[in-house]
């Protein structure tokens, strides 16, 4: 698996020397190696697929970069994409694969360290944010891992699962708060079932 690492890593700065775009490309493998080693995602069945999604991630920024580089500083809309990312880490993160799985122990370790290294890699781009290149490659190779991490094969449906618990929370806590109470003039006010309002106050005296 090392050895395969590093002969990928060895033709992507070759590729990137070939496009004149060796800068862009080293900063491209160390910020995909960083965070994909915390948050995993998505791993291909063969070598040819896993090659060729990594080459189609990689191509991606290279040609952001490029139509960025017209712009003074990093524009707005990808510091909302960087935002939408974080999200994307902190409910899915870290993933899995089936052939090593983490502990809890590891999961948490992983995610604290993924968000330490994006943090201080985005509190650096933005304090120089003037360099558009360097921080477009920064949040387009950010954005690749974030997408690796959505289609990841077994994180998935568990992710959608913390995203129906987190909406089921917030709901079950907002019913708690309002419970025996006169809704706003402009929503239709349910009756209550005799038993979760029992359950409610019980819950909102506590």
């Amino acid at each position: 698996e090392i050895h395969e690492r590093l002969v990928g890593s060895e033709m992507c700065i070759e590729t990137g020397i070939v496009t004149k775009d060796l800068l862009q490309t080293a900063l491209f493998l160390g910020t995909f190696y960083l965070i994909r080693s915390a948050f995993g995602g998505y791993h291909a069945e063969t070598s040819l697929v896993c090659m060729l999604v990594s080459y189609g991630g990689w191509g991606a920024v290279m040609i952001l970069s490029r139509y960025m580089e017209a712009y003074a500083e990093v524009p707005l809309v990808l510091w909302i994409v960087l935002a939408a990312d974080l999200c994307v880490f902190a409910i899915l993160g870290p993933v899995a694969h089936a052939n090593k799985p983490l502990t809890a122990v590891q999961k948490k370790r992983n995610k604290r360290n993924g968000f330490l290294v994006l943090g201080i890699g985005s509190l650096l781009v933005f304090l120089w944010r003037s360099c558009v290149i360097v921080g477009t490659v920064y949040i387009g190779t950010v954005t690749f891992v974030a997408v690796l991490a959505m289609i990841g094969k077994r994180k998935v449906g568990q992710g959608m699962k913390k995203i129906e618990k987190l909406v089921a929370k917030i709901g079950y806590n907002t019913a708690k708060k309002t419970v025996n109470s006169a809704s706003a003039w402009h929503s239709h006010q349910v009756k209550e079932p005799a038993a979760a309002r029992a359950s409610l106050l019980k819950e909102a005296s506590k």
